[in-house]
C-alpha cells in the first residue's frame, strides 16, 4: 500500500525490522536468511559458502575486506569478535593484543585428550548379568565365560590441533564446576544385550563402559595478573577446568558361588555393605538364577517326574499282549499280574501328571479320555448282543483324544486312559467270567492297543529329535563362544530342522537364533525368530527379555518396555530384566523410575554388580555424587570380596 513499508520481525525479541537488514536494532540479533542472502548477492557465491562464511562468523560483506572467499574459508579463519575482558572493547579474532587498552593474549590451551575406558563388561550367556572380562565364570549363575579374551578397549585419541590465536584473558580464581556424565545415553545402550538359555546356547558380548573421573581441585593461589581471554561475544567468563585424572582398570578373580541373604533386600543405601548369606549352586538349565528364600517358607508340594511316553505307551502294548497270550495259555496268574501292573502304572502318571501345574488338560479332552476308558470298563456288564460294539466304541474317543493331545506333554494319560479297559478285560479273564471266552473280550483288547502304541512312537522320535537338537545345539555354543554368530545362525536352523514338533525346548534354537541375529544387527530377522519361540512358549522369561532389546537397539523403547515387563510377569525375580528395564527408563529420561528398577534388582541380589554400576551413572546423570560415588565403592568391593575370589 502507498505510504508502507514491508517489516520483519526479529526472531528473538519479535520487533520489527527493515526486510534488508541482518541485525536487530533492539536486541542485536542476527537474522540468518538475511544475512545469507546478502553474502550471496555481494559476492556471487552459493548459499553453501555463504552459510559456511556466517558460521565463521562473518555476517556482512565489510568485514571481509575485498579477500578472497575460498581463500577466507580454506585458512579457516573467524570472523568473530570477542569482548576483552580488561576495558571491554572488541578485539577481532587473530588479534595478539586488544587495540584499545593494549592487554596482550595468551593461546588457547589445547583440549585434553579423551579419557581411556577402564572397564568392559561381558554379559552373562544364560542369565545375560554382567561381569568383568577377567572372570572365568558369571558372578549369578555360575556358567563358565569362556572363550578369547580381549584387552579392555581404549578410547581413540583425539589429536590436539594446533593452537589457535584468539583472545585470551586469565580470569580472576575460580571453583571449577564438576563434570557430569554426558554420554548415559551411549552407555546404557551398549548395555542391553541378548542372553540366551544354556539348553540354547546363549550370546555373550562385550561392552565398553567408561568409569567417571572426579575434577581435580587446584588449590587457591593469589590471581595473576589478568590478561584477557573471551571465547564468545555471549558466553561468560570460565576458569580453566583441570582434565579428570584416570585410574588403573580393576581386575577382579574369578568366582562360582554366589550368596544370596535369607530374604529379600528392602532398598537401602548404595554404600551398605553386603550381607553374608548362605551359599548356592549354580543353576545348571535355562531358567533364571536361583531365588533367594522368601521371608516366610511355605510348604511345597512335592513333584513327582512321570516316566517318558515310550515306556508308558510300551508298557501298556506289552500288557494288552500279554493278556491275549494268558487267554491263550489259560493262566489265570498272568492276567492278575498284568491289572497289577497297570494300576501301579496308572497310578503313578495320573500323581505324576497332575503335580506338574504347566501340564493342562482342556474340558473336552478330558471328555474324550473318561469316555473310552468308561465304555471299556462297562463292556464286560452289559448284554453279549451289544457288548462287542461297547467293547469296540470305546476306540472312538481314545483315537480323537490322541490327536488332540498325542504332541502335548499330556500324551501319557493316552496310557492310562487305554490301560483302564485293559484292567477290566483282565479281571474278566482272571474271574473267569463268560465275556472273556467271547470275542468281544478280543476285540477290546484289539481296539485298545493302536492309541498308546502311536504315543511309544511319537516318543522314541521325539528321544532322537532332542539329541539331534541337542547336538546341533553344542555346534552352535561353540560358535558364539568364538564370536562367530553368522556360523551359529546356521546351527540354530539345523537345529531347528532336527527339532520335531512337541520336542521339549523346541524353542530354545529359535530365540538362540534371534540372540545371534540381534548381535548382526538384523533385528527385523530377530524379531521374527523369537516370536516363533514365543508361539511355542510364551512362559519364557530369556525370550521376552531378548524381544526387549531386540526392540530397545531399534529405537523402540516403549515396546521394548512391554516386553521387559512381559519378563517380569513371568517371573517377577528376575533381575536381569529389572536391570534392563531400569536401562530404558533411563535412555527415556525418567532417572527416578530407572532408580527404583535398579533397587528391585539389588533387592532380589545385592552382589549384581551391573545393576550397582548403572545405578551409579544415573545418579550421576542426576547430579547425586555422592549417592553414585557410594555405588561404585560398592561395586569395587563385590570385586574384592573374599566371594569373588573362590576358585
Amino acid at each position: 500500500m502507498p505510504g508502507k513499508t514491508a517489516r520483519a520481525l526479529c526472531p528473538v525479541c519479535q520487533e520489527p525490522m527493515p526486510p534488508d537488514e541482518t541485525e536487530c536494532e533492539n536486541c542485536g540479533a542476527f537474522v540468518i536468511d538475511e544475512a545469507v542472502v546478502r553474502l550471496c548477492r555481494a559476492f556471487g557465491i552459493p548459499r553453501e559458502k555463504a552459510l559456511a562464511l556466517f558460521e565463521k562468523g562473518f555476517r556482512h560483506p565489510t568485514q571481509l575486506k575485498d579477500r578472497n572467499v575460498d581463500d577466507v574459508l580454506e585458512r579457516g579463519e573467524n570472523g568473530l569478535l570477542f569482548l576483552c575482558t580488561n576495558c571491554g572493547g572488541f578485539v577481532a579474532t587473530g588479534d595478539p593484543k586488544c587495540p584499545r587498552c593494549g592487554a596482550e593474549f595468551e593461546a588457547e590451551e589445547a583440549e585434553p585428550a579423551a579419557e581411556k575406558d577402564i572397564l568392559d563388561i561381558v554379559l552373562c550367556p544364560i542369565c545375560g548379568a554382567d561381569n568383568d572380562p577377567s572372570w572365568k565364570e558369571c558372578e549369578i549363575c555360575g556358567e563358565p565365560l569362556g572363550g578369547t579374551e580381549e584387552p579392555p578397549g581404549e578410547a581413540p585419541a583425539t589429536p590436539a590441533s594446533a593452537p589457535e590465536s584468539r583472545p585470551i584473558a586469565r580470569p580472576p580464581e575460580a571453583v571449577p564446576e564438576p563434570h557430569a556424565l554426558d554420554r548415559i545415553d551411549d552407555i546404557l545402550e551398549e548395555l542391553e544385550k541378548p542372553v540366551a538359555a544354556k539348553t540354547g546356547p546363549a550370546v555373550r558380548r562385550r561392552q565398553r563402559i567408561p568409569k567417571v573421573a572426579k575434577p581435580l581441585r587446584t588449590p587457591e593461589r593469589p590471581p595473576p595478573v589478568p590478561t584477557p581471554r573471551s571465547e564468545s561475544p555471549n558466553s561468560p567468563n570460565r576458569a580453566p577446568v583441570a582434565p579428570p585424572m584416570t585410574s588403573a582398570p580393576v581386575r577382579p578373580t574369578p568366582r562360582r558361588t554366589i550368596h544370596p541373604l535369607p530374604k529379600p533386600l528392602a532398598p537401602s543405601k548404595p554404600a551398605a555393605a553386603p550381607q553374608p548369606g548362605p551359599t548356592r549352586d549354580p543353576k545348571k538349565d535355562a531358567r533364571p538364577p536361583a531365588r533367594p528364600p522368601p521371608a516366610v517358607r511355605r510348604t511345597r508340594r512335592k513333584v513327582w517326574s512321570a516316566p517318558p511316553a515310550e515306556f508308558t505307551g510300551g508298557i501298556t502294548v506289552a500288557a494288552a499282549a500279554s493278556l491275549l497270550l494268558s487267554q491263550i495259555l489259560s493262566e489265570v496268574a498272568i492276567a492278575w499280574a498284568v491289572v497289577l501292573a497297570l494300576l501301579i502304572l496308572a497310578l503313578f502318571v495320573l500323581v505324576a501328571t497332575l503335580s506338574q501345574r504347566e501340564i493342562r488338560v482342556g474340558g473336552l479332552d478330558a471328555m474324550l479320555l473318561a469316555a473310552g476308558a468308561g465304555l471299556g470298563v462297562i463292556a464286560p456288564l452289559v448284554p453279549s448282543g451289544v457288548a462287542s460294539v461297547v467293547a469296540v466304541g470305546g476306540a472312538v474317543p481314545l483315537a480323537l483324544a490322541t490327536r488332540r493331545i498325542l504332541t502335548t506333554r499330556a500324551r501319557d494319560l493316552l496310557a492310562v486312559a487305554a490301560g483302564i479297559p485293559l484292567m477290566a478285560f483282565g479281571v474278566a479273564a482272571a474271574s473267569g467270567s463268560a465275556f472273556a471266552s467271547t470275542s468281544a473280550w478280543i476285540l477290546g483288547v484289539v481296539a485298545v492297543m493302536p492309541w498308546p502304541a502311536v504315543v511309544a512312537m511319537v516318543g522314541f522320535r521325539q528321544r532322537h529329535s532332542s539329541v539331534a537338537l541337542h547336538r546341533e545345539l553344542t555346534k552352535a555354543e561353540h560358535h558364539l563362544e568364538r564370536e562367530d554368530y553368522a556360523a551359529s545362525v546356521k546351527d540354530f536352523d539345523r537345529a531347528i530342522a532336527a527339532g520335531a514338533q512337541g520336542t521339549p525346548g523346541a524353542e530354545v534354537p529359535w530365540y538362540g537364533k534371534g540372540a545371534s541375529l540381534i548381535l548382526l544387527g538384523r533385528y527385523d530377522e530377530a524379531l521374527r525368530a523369537i516370536d516363533t519361540a514365543l508361539d511355542m512358549n510364551p512362559r519364557n522369561e530369556v525370550a521376552w527379555l531378548n524381544k526387549g532389546n531386540a526392540l530397545s537397539k531399534m529405537g523402540r523403547l516403549i515396546d521394548a518396555l512391554r516386553c521387559f515387563n512381559a519378563a517380569l510377569k513371568v517371573n517377577p525375580r528376575y533381575e536381569v530384566a529389572w536391570n534392563n528395564k531400569g536401562n530404558t527408563m533411563a535412555r527415556m529420561g525418567h532417572f527416578e523410575e530407572a532408580l527404583a528398577c535398579y533397587e528391585r534388582a539389588l533387592a532380589i541380589d545385592p552382589e549384581y554388580r551391573g545393576a550397582w554400576v548403572n545405578k551409579g551413572y544415573v545418579l550421576t546423570k542426576l547430579g547425586r555424587y555422592d549417592e553414585a560415588t557410594s555405588c561404585a565403592d560398592r561395586a569395587l568391593r563385590l570385586n574384592e570380596g573374599p566371594r569373588s575370589k573362590t576358585a
